[in-house]
């Protein structure tokens, strides 16, 4: 009688393969998880950025955007700052101006136009 089932070779050849296929593709996937973090980061704060006009006409005061960074909390590890303040005044008119978004070594630049500095979707 013939007994079915694998050898304890062939079972050791499709598990060095597997962790071979895993040593592979493991890196990438981490890495390309760690930029999908990044870039829903970014959107995050672009969506910030674009409410803060809104957020002075309901707080009734100015707010602004400085080398101190934002008025409001940003994700771990992020920076945003403006070299010229951006000043959002009480009526939620915004003055225009250039922020930078950094975190270690990704920096970007984005002019926000008066008078309501959106940030654009496409950039960022």
């Amino acid at each position: 009688m013939r007994q079915s089932g694998f050898t304890l070779i062939e079972l050791l050849v499709v598990l060095t393969l597997i962790g071979l296929i895993a040593g592979t593709v493991g890196p990438n996937f981490f890495e390309a998880a760690k930029r999908m973090g990044n870039k829903n980061d970014k959107q995050s704060i672009r969506q910030q950025v674009n409410g803060l006009p809104l957020a002075a006409l309901h707080q009734g005061m100015g707010l602004q955007i400085n080398e101190q960074g934002a008025p409001f909390d940003l994700p771990e590890g992020w920076q945003l700052t403006a070299k010229q303040p951006i000043t959002y005044q009480p009526n939620g008119v915004c003055l225009g101006g250039t922020v930078i978004l950094a975190k270690g070594k990704d920096k970007q630049q984005q002019q926000l136009t008066a008078p309501f500095c959106q940030w654009p979707a496409n950039n960022g």
